[in-house]
Formats: structure tokens, C-alpha cells, sequence
């Protein structure tokens, strides 16, 4: 119920309208190609207290079901994990994460999933760079129920959860501090502060 400090400005809400444009146009692709799938498909696990909007689960027939989700990146990103020789998931393991999430609750919800998919699309030329498989393995199931214990202890606690936003993700925070914005290289405000114990005791105290 705490309003947004630093809500996304208009050059990231035009991001986001990249994302939807992208999740439309692999609509019309499957739809062209007769394959059964639904769209925006909402799924939970109430036993885990989650829940999550799948966009697309894929009929692969004998009763078989994908899990796939795209990620529209700027193609410095490509580039960069092509220079350093970085893996796609490691670097953003939260991807993992959500996709794996994906395929617990629809399992937990009768589908049967094997997998998910991710694709990962630049947003300056439309190239579709990376498609990775994500496996629900024991390991990242185990992640994910353990995640969902912690963020669960939370609510009845009244304690703000630690801030894990580093790296550009601070700058990003919709919960910054906006006295302590500054610009970046490139002329961008961003945050240098976030999720703050301050900020959050003064927003609820209004």
C-alpha cells in the first residue's frame, strides 16, 4: 500500500510497451502456425503464497505443455555477455527463478510441464540473439520454496525486507530515495538510494 517514490519515467514505461509489443507478436506467430496456447495464463500455489501471469503455455501434444517467456534487452547487454563470456541465467538469476516458478505452480495446478523457455530478443533490431531451456530441477525447486519461505516471513514480522537491489537495479528502484538522485554517464536520473528503513517508516507515517 506504499506509493512509489521513483514510479518509472516515460522513457521506461515506452520499454515496457516494447515488451508488450514483442509478447504480441509471438501471439500471432503461434496462432498463424494452429498451435494450441494460452495466453497471459494467471497460476498460483496457495501452499507458497504465489502466484504469477505465465505469458504463454504451449500445447506440445501427448498431453505435454511448455512454459515460455521472453526478455527484450538492449543489444549492449548481448554484447557484453559475448565480450566476457558470461552465462545468460547467471547473470540474471532471477530469470530462472520466475520461469522455474512458472512451471512449479502449473504442475501444482494439474498441467504437465516439463519445462520452461526463454527467449531473450534485442530491442534495437528484433533479432531473437539466445533461447535457453529452463529445467524445474530439485535445485531450483528447493530455490524457490526457499525464497518463498523468507519473503512469506515478512508480513506478520512488520519488517521490511533487507534491499537487494545492487548494480544498475538500485538506480531503478520505483522505491528511491529522490533526494539522492543523480545523473549517470549517459545524462540519465537515477537513484543512488533505495528500499531505505527511513523512507519506508516516513511514507507509512503519513
Amino acid at each position: 500500500g506504499i506509493e512509489m517514490t521513483t514510479p518509472p519515467d516515460e522513457a521506461a514505461l515506452i520499454n515496457f510497451q516494447v515488451g508488450f509489443a514483442w509478447e504480441n507478436i509471438i501471439k500471432d506467430a503461434l496462432e498463424a502456425s494452429g498451435r494450441t496456447f494460452r495466453f497471459q495464463e494467471p497460476l498460483s500455489m496457495p501452499e507458497l503464497n504465489l502466484s504469477g501471469t505465465a505469458e504463454f503455455v504451449v500445447d506440445l501434444g501427448h498431453d505435454l505443455w511448455l512454459i515460455a517467456d521472453t526478455k527484450t534487452m538492449r543489444s549492449q547487454w548481448f554484447w557484453y555477455l559475448a565480450n566476457t563470456n558470461k552465462d545468460f541465467l547467471k547473470n540474471s538469476p532471477e530469470y530462472e527463478l520466475q520461469v522455474g516458478a512458472y512451471v512449479l505452480m502449473a504442475r501444482s495446478m494439474g498441467l504437465n510441464v516439463p519445462r520452461g523457455q526463454l527467449a531473450f530478443i534485442s530491442k534495437d533490431d528484433g533479432m531473437i540473439w539466445r533461447e535457453i531451456g529452463v529445467p524445474l530441477t530439485p535445485e531450483l525447486e528447493k530455490k524457490i520454496r526457499d525464497r518463498c519461505a523468507y519473503l512469506n516471513g515478512f508480513p506478520d514480522s512488520g519488517k521490511l525486507p533487507p534491499c537487494e537491489c545492487t548494480g544498475w537495479k538500485q538506480g531503478y528502484c520505483s522505491f528511491g530515495d529522490p533526494t539522492t538522485m543523480q545523473k549517470n554517464k549517459k545524462g540519465k536520473l537515477l537513484n543512488t538510494s533505495c528500499c531505505s528503513e527511513e523512507l519506508w517508516k516516513k511514507s507509512t507515517s503519513n
